[in-house]
């Protein structure tokens, strides 16, 4: 969660919207009956609402700015390339994540498949389970994150945005290339692997460590690379602190929320950073190290070690210089 009580102190006028999750934001049928994305249309709906009157607030249409966290993140990106709604804001703020993320973007049948087992038992006439499922209680749809591992075997999210056709038309190499440029700042903090860790109620240990390099090999197949000897030297070896003999619990622990990081944050935010580059845009990205050693919440029961970073004085920074 991030307070913006500061942005709010510095004359910055912000709005925040609601929009559908899990089964409710983005179950799909991958057909008409039910084709998906309704959390991202959610949010075009509630930005058209703020670009038509956000200056009866005392705010100017020209200049807004979307910015999101995570999930929030990759939604913003999508909203930037959607030709929905990229012209509907200025600039664009991603705080760890973006649509490049391996986890932001999902293709229509898996998720379509995630959502059929969901109503397995309501047969396959998809009408008819639309119908169906449209008089349960939203209670019904409550789709467990905390302990999902799903993420750690394909890579990807069992819920997510997908490439529909019309909301987003094409893979999102092309979006990019088709979208309006805006400037961005973009960037992540030290430990971005420690909340994957904690969805997935990862031990952190070596078996772990040995399941996150054969993902990072499955992405790797038909590359003339060592891909296991590059990752292990990497992650594993580096000053002798992680040998297969000789293995801090720690060290260990270390190793993997690094490559967690990489494999869900790290690389996606790169290769964002290099694409806008390339295309001549204005990009500022930033790593958040600042270590607050207080802890609280639901998550201390599952993270491997504490550590958490405060956005005050880097949303102040954002405020002061760029807003």
């Amino acid at each position: 969660m991030i307070s913006f009580r500061l942005l709010v102190s510095k004359d910055v006028i912000v709005v925040t919207i609601q929009y559908r999750l899990g089964f409710l934001g983005f179950f799909t049928t991958n057909d008409e009956i039910c084709p998906g994305n309704f959390g991202i249309w959610d949010q075009i709906m509630a930005l058209k609402w703020i670009k038509e009157n956000i200056e009866y607030f005392g705010g100017d249409s020209d200049r807004i700015t979307v910015i999101g966290q995570s999930a929030g993140a990759a939604s913003a990106d999508l909203l930037a390339l959607s030709p929905y709604s990229r012209d509907l804001f200025k600039q664009i703020i991603l705080l760890g994540g973006n649509a490049e993320c391996s986890w932001a973007v999902s293709d229509a049948k898996t998720v379509s498949d995630y959502c059929h087992q969901k109503a397995r038992k309501l047969g396959t006439d998809n009408a008819k389970m639309i119908k169906f499922l449209r008089k349960l209680p939203a209670s019904k749809f409550a789709a467990r994150l905390i302990g999902n591992k799903d993420l750690f075997t394909t890579g990807r999210l069992p819920l997510a945005p997908i490439i529909d056709g019309d909301l987003l038309p094409c893979p999102i190499t092309e979006l990019r290339k088709q979208s309006p440029t805006k400037s961005s700042i973009v960037g992540l903090t030290e430990d971005e692997g420690l909340l994957f860790a904690a969805i997935g109620r990862l031990a952190c240990d070596m078996d772990d460590v040995k399941m996150g390099i054969e993902l990072i090999k499955n992405s790797m197949k038909g590359s003339e690379i060592d891909a296991e000897e590059v990752i292990s030297e990497i992650y594993l070896n580096r000053d002798n602190k992680c040998d297969s003999a000789n293995n801090s619990r720690r060290n260990v622990q270390r190793a993997f929320i690094d490559m967690l990081g990489d494999l869900t944050s790290n690389y996606g935010t790169q290769l964002y950073v290099d694409k806008l580059v390339e295309r001549g845009e204005t990009v500022y990205m930033y790593s958040l190290e600042h270590c607050n050693p207080a802890c609280y919440g639901l998550l201390n029961f599952y993270l491997p070690f504490k550590s958490l970073f405060r956005f005050l004085k880097f949303l102040n920074f954002i405020n002061e210089y760029w807003l």
